[in-house]
């Protein structure tokens, strides 16, 4: 018999990853593509599958430009978790945590908000040169890959990692004090 340990037992595992904004603006077409073939109708960020337990978008779009600016201005950005699982179709693909990040980027690469540059000019996605483009497509996005082969481990996934934290408060937002 296995003794049991003093503490949690690993339950969660994926493979760190990278991408870039490039190689997420290239495949999003496919992977929506690929889903329409799968005849999947249901919601879905830059080709990613969102299931009917998962929130929906709560960013407003100054949220969302925000987190453009931050992509931009080289701000670290998180990562993205989904899901892969060749042998259950229902569960591969599935974003499990990014959504609000995924859906930003989504958004102002279909240009539904500006964003405002060092010259204190707003531009849209479509506004920028090819080279501007270039540059935000070398931008590196990590993620994770997991594969867990049952629904309920996505979901436990899920909960854990998007309902462990506490959100700030309004009067938490930091400031810098005087005399330091």
């Amino acid at each position: 018999m296995k003794p049991a340990y003093r503490f949690p037992a690993r339950r969660y595992h994926g493979t760190q990853m990278q991408t870039s904004m490039l190689q997420l603006e290239m495949t999003w077409p496919r992977m929506n593509e690929k889903l329409d073939k799968l005849g999947y109708a249901g919601r879905r960020v830059l080709g990613y599958k969102l299931t009917e337990w998962q929130r929906q978008q709560k960013w407003t779009v100054e949220q969302c430009a925000s987190f453009v600016e931050s992509i931009w201005m080289g701000v670290g950005i998180g990562h993205f978790m989904v899901n892969s699982n060749f042998e259950n179709e229902a569960i591969d693909g599935i974003l499990l945590d990014g959504q609000q990040r995924l859906f930003a980027i989504e958004r102002y690469w279909n240009g539904e908000f500006p964003i405002v540059g060092d010259d204190g000019n707003a531009y849209f996605w479509h506004d920028l040169t090819e080279e501007e483009h270039r540059h935000f497509f070398r931008i590196p996005f990590p993620w994770l890959e997991t594969q867990y082969k049952t629904e309920q481990e996505c979901v436990d996934a899920y909960n854990r990692h998007n309902f462990s934290g506490t959100p700030h408060e309004a009067d938490e937002f930091a400031v810098v004090s005087k005399g330091i």
